[in-house]
């Protein structure tokens, strides 16, 4: 149900960029969060460096170095709005209206996919699930357990999917088919050259 509302959304939504904006940040936050600990010292800069700049492609002049004196909170806000001028330059090469075009169809390929992915393994579970009575435990309490957090899952992967891709993927265009003349060799008509 929750999967089908969202492609609904996709679907009859006209404009989708708040939307993929909030994925992007989110998925941005919690990458940091997770390289910028507790503790300092166990802290991955330049890891953490590698992977934004995967996703959002950071400027030729950003390093590691640019986040040693900031704390996690500010290297998220800095990352988001490098993010966020990435979004409006790929916007602005795309067109407002290709940008849309390919929010949408971007969505709509990320969720199918880890749908159809989903499912498989739902009924992989399914048909694995009758071993865990073996083992003293109830298999319907052990499906619905693990089926819920493969669903939980499956929504991080969307999120994680859309950010990753939304600053990254290729956009060809195709020009439209063009009417070819056709022109013919040979003798012409008694009425001049041929049409």
């Amino acid at each position: 149900q929750v999967i089908y509302e969202q492609r609904r959304l996709v679907l009859s939504e006209s404009n989708l960029k708040s939307f993929v904006l909030g994925i992007l940040e989110e998925e941005l936050r919690r990458t940091v969060e997770a390289a910028t600990g507790d503790y300092e010292e166990d802290w991955d800069l330049s890891g953490l460096h590698d992977i934004i700049d995967r996703m959002i492609g950071l400027p030729a002049t950003h390093s590691a170095a640019t986040w040693k004196d900031m704390d996690g909170a500010e290297i998220a806000d800095q990352v988001v709005a490098l993010a966020r001028a990435q979004y409006d330059a790929r916007e602005a090469e795309l067109g407002t209206e290709g940008m849309r075009q390919m929010e949408r169809l971007l969505m709509l390929r990320v969720i199918d996919t880890r749908w159809i992915r989903h499912l498989t393994a739902l009924d992989e579970l399914r048909n694995g699930i009758g071993l865990r009575a073996i083992g003293q435990r109830n298999p319907l309490v052990e499906y619905k357990r693990e089926a819920y957090q493969a669903f939980e899952q499956l929504m991080q992967d969307i999120q994680s999917d859309v950010a990753h891709y939304v600053l990254n993927i290729q956009v060809a265009r195709q020009e439209p088919a063009r009417r070819q003349r056709v022109s013919y060799s040979g003798s012409s008509s008694a009425s001049g050259s041929p049409e």
